[in-house]
C-alpha cells in the first residue's frame, strides 16, 4: 500500500505482539512504518509486510535515539515515534531535548524525564489517588534499608518491581505470609533497588481490567471501551491470554481516567489497568505506550495507534472518534492453548477458539509473523 501522508511512523519495542500490533494498526492505514525492536533471537516481527524498513538491536537503549536520526535521512517531515515497552517510553522520556525539534513523540509538557516519575509505581498510585480513583493500600521497600513497619502488611499481598522498565513481571508475586515476604525480598535485594508491595485484591467476582485510549490535542482524552481479560497464563496475577470488548457494566468512571491524565499533561498512548471486585475498579497502574492487546481494538473499530498518528499530524477528523465494538474476541494463540487441562477444557477452548474475532499474532493479511513465530516456538522450541 503506498503512503498515504506525509509524516512517517517509527514503532520501537520488544519482539513481542505489543510492537506487532501497532505496526499492523498503522500499515493497514497506508502509513510507511519504520521498526526498531530488540531481541536478535528469533525475531519474528520483521517479517511483516508493513515495514519499510527494520532495525534490530540487542537492548532498548540511548542507540535508539541514533537510528531516529538515520531514518531522518529518507523523511522530510516529522515522524511519529510509538513506543511499545516500558524502556523505550523511558529512553524517549530521557532524550526530549534532543528529539523535540524533529520528531512527534509521547510526553509530558515536553520536559524530560516526567513521564519516567509517573513510571515509578508509588508516584502513579498516589496520582490516581488524588484524582479519586480507588487504589490498593501501596507500600514502597528501600532493598538496601532495614525492612521497616512489615508487620503492618495485611497478607496475601502482592510484590513488584518499583518501575516497569526495570523490572520483570516474572519478579511480580503473590505472598501468603511475612516469612515468605522477607525470603522474597532478601532474594530481590542483589537485582532491585525498591520493591512495591500492594494490598492483594480479590473476591468471588473479581477480574482484570484494561483500557487502551490516547490524549488528544484539543484535550479530548479517547476512551473507545474497556478490555476485559477473561482467561491469563500461568496464573490469574499474570498477564491476559483471551478478552472481550465488553460493556462497563463495571461501573468504572471514565471521568476520573480523564481527570488522571490531564492532571499530569501526558500527551500519547496510554494503557491503564483496574481491578473489578465487591463491586469497585481498583486502580493497579498505567503504562504511557501502547498496550499488548492494541489490536482487539483496532479490529473493533478503534485504531486508537492510526486517531494518535492523525491528531498529531493535525488531520484527524470526527469520522475517526468511534467507541469499539461490543462482544469482539481475541486470543494471545501462543499462550492460551496452555490453559487446556488446568483453567479450561479441550472442547471449550475449540469452542472459544472458533469464536475468536481477533488472534494476536495468526492475521492471514499479514502471515509471515505468525509462520516465523510457530517455527520457532513449536518445532525449535525457542522463546
Amino acid at each position: 500500500m503506498r503512503n498515504k501522508y506525509a509524516n512517517a511512523a517509527i514503532v520501537i519495542g520488544g519482539n513481542h505482539i505489543n510492537t506487532l500490533g501497532t505496526i499492523r494498526s498503522l500499515g493497514e492505514m497506508g502509513i510507511t512504518v519504520y521498526g526498531i525492536v530488540s531481541g536478535y533471537k528469533h525475531n519474528f516481527i520483521e517479517y511483516s509486510r508493513y515495514l519499510k524498513n527494520f532495525w534490530v538491536i540487542p537492548t532498548i537503549d540511548k542507540n535508539i535515539i541514533n537510528i531516529c536520526e538515520k531514518i531522518l535521512f529518507n523523511e522530510k517531515i516529522k515522524p511519529v515515534i510509538f513506543p511499545c515497552s516500558d524502556d523505550a517510553i523511558f529512553i524517549i522520556d530521557k532524550n526530549i531535548n534532543r528529539l523535540i525539534n524533529r520528531f512527534i513523540f509521547p510526553n509530558i509538557s515536553n520536559k524530560e524525564g516526567k513521564i519516567s516519575y509517573y513510571m515509578d509505581k508509588q508516584n502513579m498510585v498516589d496520582c490516581a489517588k488524588k484524582t479519586g480513583l480507588i487504589t490498593p493500600k501501596t507500600k514502597t521497600i528501600v532493598l538496601s534499608s532495614p525492612y521497616n513497619s512489615l508487620s503492618e502488611i495485611s497478607f496475601p499481598c502482592i510484590i513488584k518491581p518499583s518501575t516497569s522498565n526495570c523490572g520483570s513481571k516474572y519478579d511480580i508475586e503473590k505472598i501468603k505470609s511475612l516469612t515468605s515476604l522477607y525470603k522474597r525480598l532478601d532474594y530481590l535485594k542483589d537485582k532491585y533497588d525498591k520493591m512495591i508491595i500492594q494490598e492483594y485484591i480479590q473476591s468471588d467476582d473479581s477480574i482484570m481490567l484494561e483500557i487502551i485510549g490516547c490524549t488528544l490535542s484539543n484535550g479530548q482524552i479517547y476512551i473507545p471501551g474497556i478490555l476485559e481479560k477473561m482467561r491469563h497464563y500461568p496464573n490469574k496475577d499474570s498477564s491476559g491470554s483471551y478478552f472481550r470488548i465488553s460493556k462497563n457494566r463495571f461501573n468504572l468512571n471514565y471521568n476520573l481516567i480523564r481527570d488522571y491524565f490531564l492532571n499530569i499533561g501526558y500527551k500519547g498512548i496510554f494503557d491503564i489497568e483496574f481491578k473489578y471486585s465487591d463491586n469497585k475498579c481498583y486502580f493497579i497502574e498505567v503504562n504511557f505506550r501502547n498496550g499488548g492487546t492494541n489490536y482487539l481494538y483496532t479490529k473493533s473499530n478503534a485504531n486508537i495507534p492510526y486517531i494518535w498518528f492523525l491528531d498529531s499530524i493535525n488531520k484527524l477528523e470526527n469520522q475517526y472518534i468511534k467507541d469499539a465494538k461490543i462482544g469482539k474476541f481475541c486470543m494471545y494463540e501462543e499462550r492460551d492453548w496452555k490453559n487446556i487441562g488446568t483453567n479450561i477444557s479441550f472442547i471449550k477452548w475449540v469452542s472459544d477458539l472458533f469464536k475468536t474475532d481477533v488472534f494476536t499474532t495468526f492475521n492471514i493479511m499479514d502471515i509471515k509473523p505468525f509462520f516465523v513465530r510457530l517455527i520457532n516456538k513449536v518445532l525449535l522450541n525457542r522463546k
